[in-house]
């Protein structure tokens, strides 16, 4: 897992419980460090037993912290670290998924070496679409779908998210289905998720 998701863990809990709740997360996960670098990688299981501590520490479910962290990640860390790369033009929240491919090609242009998720969209429906993963990890998708929650909010869309479904390749889809609220948060972000 790239540095950024841990460092929207990091984010999210320590803006809900304070510092020393991330230092003792970090303790009692076991992982040793309180810092992560934004593109390094570490190893999937360094995220999961900090999600896992931080679900401990909070009495709150641990799909629960990854579904707030991928929120977090959207409203808060991604504009910090991604800036401008995450803002190009898309009208709806479904034309803005569709253009990720884009994103991902620019990221790795800017940052050679960087692993950039594999997504692809399609459209149904007018009022729904569905997302594939092919190699997500099936113990990260509450951070995709909080990620997609809060990106849909920015494009004043409500959206209702199904369980993940396997697929034969490993990875997963997510069948979306979409309303217009009229209320917007603000530009669109994109979600990072590896």
């Amino acid at each position: 897992m790239i540095g950024i998701v841990n460092q929207a863990l990091r984010g999210w809990l320590i803006e809900r419980a304070g510092r020393a709740s991330w230092l003792a997360v970090t303790k009692t996960s076991g992982v040793g460090q309180a810092d992560f670098l934004t593109f390094k990688e570490y190893p999937d299981d360094f995220t999961l037993r900090l999600a896992e501590s931080s679900s401990e520490f909070l009495g709150i479910p641990r799909d629960q912290v990854l579904n707030k962290a991928g929120e977090f990640w959207i409203t808060r860390r991604g504009p910090l670290v991604y800036g401008d790369l995450m803002e190009f033009s898309s009208e709806t929240f479904a034309d803005y998924l569709r253009n990720i491919d884009r994103l991902h090609t620019s990221l790795v242009a800017s940052l050679p070496g960087i692993r950039t998720p594999s997504m692809r969209v399609s459209q149904p429906q007018a009022s729904g679409l569905t997302i594939f993963y092919p190699n997500a990890l099936e113990a990260f998708t509450p951070f995709v779908v909080g990620s997609l929650t809060a990106l849909a909010r920015r494009f004043g869309t409500e959206i209702q998210i199904s369980p993940a479904i396997l697929l034969d390749d490993g990875g997963f889809a997510f069948e979306i289905e979409t309303t217009q609220s009229g209320n917007s948060d603000g530009p669109p972000l994109i979600p990072f998720v590896d």
